[in-house]
């Protein structure tokens, strides 16, 4: 099982792509009900019930797998829970820099797979993310 830590990251994460990964009017109920499992676990250091409801929805506990267990950025932790095939050979992971949204407390990161890719705004506030590593 996931340390109350782990999980509580692991939802900071998720939540932007909850509307990739579910219905809309079932992505929506279940921010709110993410965001307070995660304020209730907190206070009481058990994950219990958050896990739960991550559990209880497949591609959130595929999401949520990749991105703890298998060190997935939350991009490519989203494509596996659409195309998921395992390879037929082992490889090795690419490291990419890390990029954070400058707000205190704000635990949203983003992880850039090409340099041409643009550098995308913070979905939660909506300013520029800012490099947090050199790769992560």
């Amino acid at each position: 099982m996931y340390s109350l830590e782990q999980l509580l990251k692991a939802v900071q994460a998720l939540r932007p792509y909850l509307p990739q990964l579910l219905e809309a009017p079932t992505a929506q109920a279940l921010d709110t009900q993410l965001v307070a499992l995660a304020q209730a676990a907190t206070n009481t250091g058990n994950g219990r019930e958050l896990w739960a409801a991550i559990a209880s929805h497949d591609p959130l506990r595929v999401w949520v797998i990749f991105y703890l267990e298998h060190g997935y950025d939350p991009e490519a932790s989203l494509e596996a829970v659409r195309t998921y095939q395992p390879l037929p050979s082992s490889s090795h992971a690419v490291t990419s820099p890390r990029y954070r949204c400058p707000v205190a407390n704000c635990h949203h990161a983003w992880y850039r797979r090409s340099q041409t890719e643009a550098i995308p705004q913070c979905p939660i506030h909506g300013v520029a993310l800012v490099r947090d590593s050199k790769v992560h």
